[in-house]
Parts: C-alpha cells; sequence; structure tokens
C-alpha cells in the first residue's frame, strides 16, 4: 500500500502514480520489495539485508547515493523469547517505503498504519518516520513501570521475610529482560541519532528535531532501564545477605546445641568406663547424682548462652 500527502489529503496512489514530486509513504513485503526495488534504484544489497536469517539481522542504518536504507528488529516487549518480527525501510526526498521482512501478525503494517494516521493533517517526512519509530517504544514506560513494580514488590517480601523459593530464577527473568531491552533501545537511540546527522541531505532543517526527540525518549527509557538494572544487583545482593544472614542464625544454634551436649558427652563418657575402683559404682544415688549434674549442667550452659545472646 501506498499513500500519497497532497494538499492536507492522503489518498492511496499505485506504484506507476508515484513520481517523486508529491510525499509518498508505502508498506509492502519482501516479495513486492523484490519486485519493484530497480523501480526505486535500490540497491540489490539492501534486499539481501531484508531477507537475511535471523542470526544475521539486527538493527542498523546504511547510507547510499541519494537515500538511507535501515532494518530492525521489533522488540516484543511481553515476550523477549517471542519469534522476530521484522522490518526495514528505504528513505529519499519524498519517500518513506517500509518493508515488512518477517511478521506474520502484520505489527508492522499496523505501525506504518497509526504513523500515517497520526500525521495527516500536516504530513512530512520527518513525522512520518519519527510516528514508525516511536511506535516501537511505545509500551517501553508501561513495560519498565511493571518491572519496577516487581522489584519493589520482591524487595518488600525480602524485608518481611517472607519465604520465597524462586526469587533467583525471579532476579534471573528481569534481569534477561532487562538487558534485551536495554540492548533494543540502544540501538534505537544510534539509528535516532544517524537521522539527526542528515547525512545524504534528505531532510529539511527545521524537521531535524523529530529524531532529537526520539533520541531522547530512547535515552531515557534506557537510563530508566540501567536504573532498574542496579536496583535489581543491589536486591540481589540484599537476598545474598539474607541467606548469609540465616544460615548465620542456624550455624549458630549448631553451635550452641553443640556446646550444651558437650559437658554431657563427656560425663557420658567418663562415667562409661566401668573402672573397678569408680566410687560412684558402687554408690546407691550415683546414678541419680549423674542425672541431676548433667540437668545443672544444661541449665548453667543454657543460661549463659541466653545472657550472651549466642541461643
Amino acid at each position: 500500500m501506498y499513500y500519497c500527502f497532497k494538499d492536507k489529503e492522503t489518498s492511496p496512489v499505485s506504484l506507476s502514480e508515484i513520481d517523486g514530486s508529491q510525499l509518498v509513504a508505502g508498506c509492502i513485503g519482501l516479495e513486492e520489495l523484490k519486485s519493484c526495488y530497480q523501480d526505486f534504484g535500490f540497491a540489490e544489497a539492501t534486499v539481501q539485508h531484508c531477507m537475511a536469517e535471523a542470526e544475521n539481522f539486527g538493527v542498523g542504518l546504511e547510507q547510499y547515493d541519494g537515500y538511507t536504507f535501515g532494518f530492525v528488529s521489533i522488540l516484543n516487549f511481553y515476550d523477549i523469547d517471542a519469534a522476530e518480527k521484522r522490518m526495514a525501510f528505504y528513505i529519499r526526498e519524498n519517500l518513506f517505503l517500509l518493508v515488512n521482512c518477517y511478521d506474520v501478525s502484520d505489527e508492522v503494517t499496523r505501525i506504518f498504519e497509526n504513523s500515517v494516521q497520526r500525521c495527516k493533517r500536516l504530513p512530512t517526512l520527518e513525522k512520518i518516520i519519527y510516528g514508525v519509530l516511536d511506535n516501537l517504544i511505545v509500551n517501553g514506560n508501561k513495560i519498565l513501570d511493571a518491572q519496577e513494580s516487581k522489584i519493589m514488590q520482591l524487595e518488600d517480601e525480602l524485608i518481611l521475610k517472607k519465604e520465597h523459593k524462586n526469587l533467583n530464577e525471579y532476579i534471573f527473568i528481569i534481569k534477561k529482560e532487562l538487558i534485551v531491552q536495554n540492548h533494543f533501545y540502544e540501538q534505537l537511540i544510534y539509528i535516532g541519532e544517524e537521522l539527526e546527522e542528515n547525512e545524504n541531505n534528505i531532510f529539511k532543517l527545521e524537521h531535524l528535531r523529530y529524531f532529537k526527540i526520539f533520541s531522547n525518549k530512547a535515552l531515557r527509557l534506557s537510563k530508566y532501564n540501567e536504573v532498574l538494572s542496579e536496583n535489581l544487583v543491589h536486591l540481589r545482593e540484599a537476598y545474598e545477605a539474607y541467606l548469609e544472614y540465616s544460615l548465620n542464625n542456624t550455624m549458630k544454634v549448631y553451635g550452641a546445641v553443640t556446646i550444651i551436649c558437650l559437658p554431657l558427652s563427656l560425663i557420658a563418657t567418663w562415667y562409661g568406663m566401668n573402672f573397678t575402683n569408680m566410687p560412684e559404682l558402687q554408690y546407691r544415688y550415683g546414678y541419680l547424682a549423674i542425672i541431676l549434674v548433667s540437668l545443672l549442667m544444661m541449665i548453667l550452659l543454657i543460661y549463659l548462652l541466653k545472657k550472651k545472646n549466642l541461643f
């Protein structure tokens, strides 16, 4: 689909009607790109980029003679492990062409339509591009807020000493999400800054501010992401300190029990030798006396341990 912006009106046009004198924005698929890239004068290498395998496809911007080619993998904020949705774009004077590379859900088309609707009244090439890029991070703040709430909830549970068997797993999942998101933001910041450089002199100087606005938005999200990453590190350290404290308490109890039992073990060993000349063996109340001595020893040790806050 192609839209022509003329006299504050937006109307669909066909490929044959594009003459370069009017601002046109389009969204096409890979198959259509293969059949028309020569009509636009695009390099075949750019088409190969659009067809590249997932592991070779990232985010970037390339300058060609008279036009700019960019490509980006769309991040699914709600499921970072979901199948990639990827798009590419071509920019030249009075033309913005978005290519749906790998997206069976038609999210690329939705992003394009949203961008066209946003700038119907006063369309410019820069505003259309800004609309597309801005749609890529539209849910960024909402996702980061949700992640911050998760981290705060985990901190509250840790402070209240609630048992959380899967805390390490939650921390790992959130950390992975933050790393992927931050990588995505950094690459978008790069695209925004490169577009602002206007290397091919495609854009009007007074409209370059749109790319600055986008770069600043992505930068703020990146900084917010970094703050959450730091909070996650503090949470991890607090959790490790909590585990260490719990272990110390457990070892303290074991140590106290050992201290109490050692004298009793000594008494049992001593009177278990059964030598012939041991007077206590013939004493009528010897058994009772040893019981009383053991009890007194236990009470005394417990008292001393309590006094020193070791038990």
